[in-house]
């Protein structure tokens, strides 16, 4: 976890980010189903700048190996018109599938 944080691109250990996220607690009773026994480094992200997104990602592909499993939830838009909306969730949800980090930094 600690290997994430760069305080120059503003990664840092803020614990009151979780305080109203609930995410977690959806994914977590499946991943003890399914896993049993594993370790969990929550991550929780807003808007990011662009030199923040480009560090997270390559902080995070250093650690990603075929023993880690990347699990990523997301309500996506919240503040744009449904058209807006429809249409950036249509994109993010695109690069996700081809696992393009560099069409989902894009939009941002």
């Amino acid at each position: 976890a600690e290997s994430l944080l760069d305080e120059k691109v503003d990664l840092k250990f803020y614990p009151d980010a979780f305080e109203k996220e609930h995410s977690i607690e959806v994914q977590l009773p499946f991943l003890q189903t399914v896993l049993k026994d594993f370790t969990i480094v929550p991550i929780v992200v807003g808007s990011l700048s662009r030199p923040t997104f480009d560090r997270l990602v390559g902080n995070l592909a250093d650690l990603l190996d075929e023993k880690t499993l990347l699990v990523a939830s997301s309500d996506l838009s919240h503040y744009h018109d449904y058209d807006r909306a429809k249409d950036m969730d249509g994109r993010i949800i695109s690069a996700v599938e081809r696992l393009s980090v560099t069409d989902a930094g894009n939009l941002l």
